[in-house]
């Protein structure tokens, strides 16, 4: 179990031989009222070069850049508005 930025006790790592490759935690009111459940985080070694290169190739922040105790965390909108994370899972 560890933090995440919303709700410390709420987020759940999930790891396969000992490497972190997914996490989970419970809906709450903003998750609810968008149309999907799932969203999907991309491993990143380097979060603020992937930010500048989102933003360069018109794509949006939503939230972020942030340190978790799960890693240095950022969610994006693509040019369609489609939306993924990036996660740098050294914990800050």
């Amino acid at each position: 179990m560890s933090g995440h930025p919303d709700d410390p006790g709420d987020y759940q790592l999930i790891r396969a031989d000992g490497i972190d490759t997914a996490g989970m935690k419970s809906m709450n009111e903003a998750t609810r009222a968008r149309q999907g459940s799932w969203g999907v985080y991309f491993a990143s070694d380097d979060v603020e070069a992937l930010t500048a290169r989102v933003i360069a190739a018109g794509g949006q922040l939503i939230f972020g850049t942030a340190k978790a105790s799960t890693g240095h965390v950022a969610v994006y909108a693509d040019v369609h508005g489609a939306r993924f994370g990036v996660i740098d899972f050294t914990p800050s």
